[in-house]
């Protein structure tokens, strides 16, 4: 029988904290959601992104099986069955599609274009390589417009373009991890599009998405020691990521590594400080 900890790993509720990505028009750009309505909009983030991980681990759950922590997952390890998760994805697509008619037509259009892609990714898209990566960091973009009560406009859009880019250089880091968890062999049987990700295609990866970081940074009219003490986060970030690739699965563990937590309690008191 199935346990309240199996249904909360099958929506993946650990996950939930990147919908909070959701806040950042809030600090940076001017027509986003405030108070309740904010609130609201991150909770159906939340449950439509369940759903789509629901699919993804359903159509995945023979391959996660060769998977060192997805063999884990309720629906590969069978302790979940199909007509269950069936019926959590239904009520939480029912909570996602109430809340959007509170809070209006461009929150259920974004939510609607969100698990679109989502899906046609799982369906399909992930298994061609830097299409399944661009769908990705595309769909980090659709959660931040999710806290916006309309389209912002083109010039506010630089936000939306750096999170796109930090998605790029963390999904290099991810791609590398599974094969480094798993071997080559396995992890490309696991997953055949990792094949494409060696070491200098990430690296180039990597690199393109550092200038255009420093480039949107810069435009954004920050000076050299605040874009400094950014990079020094995302640096210390991705050297962490190659260290241990367990870490990558489980970014949200990076707060338990003291000299990462150092890093970044430094670069924020020079951005506030100095």
């Amino acid at each position: 029988m199935a346990r309240i900890s199996d249904y909360s790993q099958l929506m993946r509720t650990g996950q939930w904290y990147k919908n909070l990505i959701l806040l950042v028009p809030f600090f940076l750009i001017d027509g986003a959601r405030e108070g309740w309505p904010i609130v609201a909009a991150i909770f159906g983030f939340c449950c439509i992104s369940s759903v789509t991980y629901i699919i993804n681990d359903w159509l995945d759950r023979k391959k996660d099986r060769l998977h060192p922590t997805k063999k884990e997952r309720p629906l590969a390890a069978g302790r979940i069955s199909g007509a269950q998760a069936e019926f959590v994805a239904g009520i939480l697509l029912l909570i996602t599609v109430c809340i959007g008619w509170q809070l209006g037509a461009f929150y259920l259009w974004v939510t609607g274009i969100y698990f679109l892609s989502t899906n046609l990714y799982s369906f399909g898209l992930k298994r061609i390589p830097f299409v399944d990566i661009s769908l990705i960091a595309g769909n980090f973009m659709l959660r931040m417009l999710g806290g916006m009560i309309a389209l912002p406009l083109f010039f506010d859009m630089k936000p939306f373009v750096l999170v796109a880019l930090l998605m790029f250089i963390f999904l290099s880091h991810k791609r590398r991890s599974d094969m480094k968890l798993m071997g080559k062999s396995k992890a490309v049987a696991h997953k055949a599009v990792l094949k494409y990700y060696r070491r200098p295609v990430v690296y180039s990866l990597r690199g393109i998405a550092y200038l255009g970081i420093l480039w949107m940074l810069w435009g954004m009219g920050l000076v050299w020691w605040d874009i400094a003490a950014l990079l020094s986060i995302l640096l210390k970030t991705s050297h962490e990521f190659v260290n241990d690739a367990k870490i990558v699965m489980k970014p949200h563990h990076l707060m338990m590594q003291p000299h990462w937590i150092l890093t970044v309690v430094v670069a924020l008191a020079v951005l506030l400080l100095v």
